[in-house]
């Protein structure tokens, strides 16, 4: 278990049950990786997560990540152009748009940055990095104003190519 995502991302505190001779190979593992333990920073923890206050703080997160990927789903169904799909996960800090026309979200991402909204283009998780129509949003900082605003920013974005490309393709402009 990690406390990473559910803390912050410097706590990188864990804990692993096993038995048998497994324990010598992770052990040294664990002392290849790492020279030493925060011994005050453990003992904080335990006492976080004896009293109750971890459980009572993933509470507020779990309700906090519901009310933002609420309003991703709704921003994306009111802003994206018709064809685009996103996951719909149960929970977590991010999700996952496929664009319904072919387009590089890294160009994309240079347009909606210069506007303050940012995004994942889905380039950095292909292997090779090559173009990707796909993008990935992360909710962990963002509240629901602030991703409704960047969603609609991003969906006006992502209209304006599909319309220049359509523009591109139409009888009208190979006739000139």
């Amino acid at each position: 278990y990690s406390f990473s995502k559910s803390l912050f991302p410097g706590l990188r505190i864990g804990s692993l049950t096993t038995r048998g001779r497994s324990i010598d190979g992770l052990v040294a593992l664990k002392h290849a990786t790492d020279l030493s333990d925060s011994m005050p920073l453990q003992a904080a923890l335990a006492e976080f997560i004896g009293d109750g206050a971890y459980e009572r703080h993933l509470g507020r997160i779990r309700r906090m990540l519901r009310k933002r990927h609420a309003a991703v789903a709704e921003a994306l169904t009111e802003h994206l152009p018709q064809g685009a799909t996103w996951t719909r996960p149960e929970g977590g800090y991010q999700v996952w748009v496929e664009l319904p026309f072919a387009v590089d979200t890294r160009d994309l991402l240079a347009d909606a940055s210069r506007e303050g909204v940012l995004f994942s283009p889905g380039s950095q998780f292909q292997p090779g990095g090559g173009s990707s129509r796909c993008l990935r949003l992360t909710l962990a900082q963002a509240d629901e104003q602030q991703i409704g605003h960047g969603l609609e920013v991003l969906g006006r974005l992502i209209r304006s190519r599909l319309e220049s490309q359509t523009e591109a393709h139409s009888p009208a402009a190979q006739h000139l």
